[in-house]
């Protein structure tokens, strides 16, 4: 089990290492797009979420796609729940809260029981994105992935838990007796640790990362907090290297 590994000056939380896992690349098969690498209970990808949302509509507007893969940040989770641990999570969470502008709440700190175990969370993005198939718009998936962040962050509910994804799911209008199915499956965690082993392939050890992904190149734009204009300037400038131009942003 994996512990945790996240630094304030730079903005990454640290990929652990991977034993067993097989990645499955279907992003190939895309348009060209840029790939976002996170995980939900990662305290820097909820401090650069704002920034997500930015880019997103940026992405649109330029005619480039936009992907979400999971990196798994603590897949089993790793520190003992003690008083060492609560304390350092609270102190880093009030430190990206205060470079991010993000808000957080401490209830999670105060179960007597509890194992941050990032995988369920990740399983819950990934279940969610097959359910939808085909036909979903990475902003409907993104919503769900933001949302499980902020009922984790500020309302300070379990994600471990099958009934912290109800009204997130539901809200996303699909079925939940369905997703629970899913979610259980031994699939669902081949999908998931796909997805973990996919980031290690590519190189990516930390989170939040965004990589710009064409037929012939996997490009790395941004590792760690970025704000949103930076990050649009850097989107800006690496699709322009590669002839992916599209529409030029609006003043």
């Amino acid at each position: 089990m994996a512990k945790i590994s996240c630094d304030t000056g730079t903005g990454i939380c640290a990929a652990p290492a991977l034993d067993d896992a097989t990645s499955v690349d279907d992003t190939a098969k895309t348009e060209s797009a840029l790939v976002y690498v996170g995980d939900p209970m990662c305290s820097w990808c909820w401090g650069i979420a704002p920034a997500l949302r930015r880019i997103q509509d940026h992405c649109k507007q330029r005619g480039l796609g936009f992907s979400i893969v999971l990196g798994g940040l603590r897949p089993g989770g790793g520190d003992a729940w003690d008083a060492r641990f609560k304390a350092f999570l609270r102190h880093h969470w009030t430190e990206i809260g205060a470079a991010s502008g993000q808000p957080f709440s401490f209830g999670i700190l105060d179960l007597d029981h509890f194992t941050y175990d990032t995988e369920p969370a990740c399983r819950a993005v990934v279940t969610v994105r097959h359910m939808l198939g085909s036909s979903a718009h990475s902003r409907q998936l993104y919503d769900v992935f933001a949302a499980i962040q902020h009922k984790f962050y500020v309302d300070g509910a379990d994600p471990t838990r099958l009934g912290f994804y109800e009204d997130i799911v539901e809200a996303a209008e699909i079925d939940f007796s369905r997703f629970s199915e899913l979610f259980a499956s031994d699939e669902a965690r081949e999908w998931t640790r796909g997805d973990f082993a996919k980031s290690r392939d590519w190189g990516v050890r930390g989170f939040p990362t965004m990589l710009l992904k064409t037929a012939d190149h996997l490009v790395p734009i941004a590792t760690g907090f970025i704000g949103a204009e930076d990050l649009i300037d850097k989107v800006d400038t690496t699709t322009r290297t590669f002839g992916l131009s599209g529409e030029t942003r609006s003043a």
